[in-house]
């Protein structure tokens, strides 16, 4: 379960800025909370769903693409060259943060331990990185590395852990590399349970490139995650007024080996012949009897809401956290509402399932509660700014649309007229 993740000199995120999944203690919409003991954090609850809104270049993406770049530096830094250079993006319209280090900072509980790791980094050096677990409601250090200038590395642990201590030639060697990449890499069990978290625990849908990707619902049709997900992804379908009476996959006729010798090398030729390729076949009811249609037959709509429908029950599985940039798009109003509302169905939500998007339609708001709700705006200096609704004082039966709408919560743009520059 994701708690907090903070960030700072990334993209346009210029200072520290700090999202949370801790739930206010608001009474109104209970189906939203998750309650959950955390270690270190008695007496707190969560939140299963959180939309952040915004005006277009406000940093609504820019957040989820940093939780990306995140997960990615911890998922492929040990496997990196020790030249190559990590994905430093920092706030480019501030000349003093062009060579300062991007940070990043998270809090998350997997299986009934809370873990609060960071770590700091420029383009080609990881400057610092801390991990604390939390069995009890004190923490526990398993490390903290620093690394100066000039490439000397300094690691800190307990004697607990002093097993890390034969990676400080290692991390002196490659500079980009996490500890925690590589300690996971190697096996060691204390670090392996945080890496896994966060390789796996935290999906990342981006609309815009993935929502006509058949490849992120055509494995839950094939069957790859249970029959379970399959039947549920073709009832959600059904009960979207797709005009889908079910969906199912088919073999594809494989491609004849010269053309794939004329195109590929041949080891990559060698590689895909044989290899099994299927694709989605949609039914749908006519008047004398069922029709086929292929995936290009169908609607962008009908396959945003099967890739988006098929992400969210990926993290109903295990109880991951989805983070989905552009939530609302290509998708009717009514049906982005019904998908955001399933993750506060306890039924089909059953291990805790977290959903983080962005979106544009504020009648989404009347759907949360204002601890829900974010807002990014960008100040005069181009920086963006990250905080909740459940900072402002909302109306007595103001409905929370109408207030942003009007302005009164910022993150709303500020258009000049349109036809005096053309």
């Amino acid at each position: 379960m994701l708690i907090q993740f903070s960030l700072s000199n990334f993209g346009s995120f210029r200072d520290e800025q700090t999202f949370s999944f801790v739930a206010s203690a608001y009474s109104e919409y209970p189906e939203w909370v998750i309650e959950k003991e955390v270690p270190g954090l008695s007496g707190y609850s969560y939140l299963s769903t959180a939309g952040i809104f915004g005006a277009n270049a406000s940093g609504k993406s820019m957040f989820i693409d940093a939780v990306s770049v995140f997960r990615r530096i911890v998922r492929e830094s040990a496997s990196m060259m020790p030249d190559e250079s990590l994905l430093y993006n920092p706030f480019r319209l501030d000349q003093g943060c062009a060579d300062k280090e991007t940070s990043f900072e998270i809090v998350f509980e997997y299986k009934s331990k809370r873990y609060d790791y960071s770590f700091s980094y420029n383009a080609s050096k990881i400057m610092n990185e801390e991990l604390y677990r939390y069995e009890t409601k004190l923490p526990q250090l398993l490390f903290r590395v620093s690394r100066s200038q000039d490439g000397d590395v300094e690691l800190q642990t307990t004697s607990r852990m002093a097993k890390l201590k034969k990676h400080r030639e290692y991390l002196r060697s490659k500079p980009n590399s996490l500890l925690l990449s590589r300690g996971a890499q190697e096996g060691v069990e204390e670090l392996v349970a945080p890496y896994t978290w966060i390789s796996t625990g935290l999906l990342i849908y981006d609309a815009p490139f993935d929502h006509t990707d058949m490849s992120i619902y055509g494995p839950v049709i094939e069957g790859k995650f249970g029959e379970e997900m399959r039947n549920r992804l073709i009832s959600l379908a059904r009960r979207a007024d797709l005009g889908i009476s079910d969906i199912k996959a088919k073999d594809v006729t494989p491609i004849p080996e010269d053309q794939l010798t004329a195109v590929f090398t041949p080891e990559m030729a060698k590689r895909i012949i044989g290899t099994p390729t299927k694709t989605a076949v949609f039914i749908h009811e006519g008047a004398r009897s069922d029709v086929e249609f292929s995936a290009p037959d169908e609607s962008v709509g009908t396959r945003s809401f099967l890739s988006a429908a098929a992400a969210a029950l990926r993290a109903f599985q295990n109880g991951k956290t989805l983070l989905f940039d552009e939530i609302d798009c290509s998708l009717h109003p009514k049906l982005t509402e019904a998908l955001i509302s399933l993750f506060a169905d306890k039924r089909l939500n059953k291990h805790g399932a977290q959903l983080l998007f962005t979106a544009h339609m504020d009648s989404i708001m009347d759907l949360l509660r204002r601890d829900q709700i974010w807002i990014t705006e960008k100040k005069v200096d181009g920086a963006s700014t990250l905080g909740p609704l459940s900072d402002y004082s909302l109306r007595k039966g103001e409905k929370k649309s109408k207030g942003y709408g009007a302005g009164r919560y910022g993150g709303i743009p500020v258009i000049d007229s349109l036809f005096e520059a053309v």
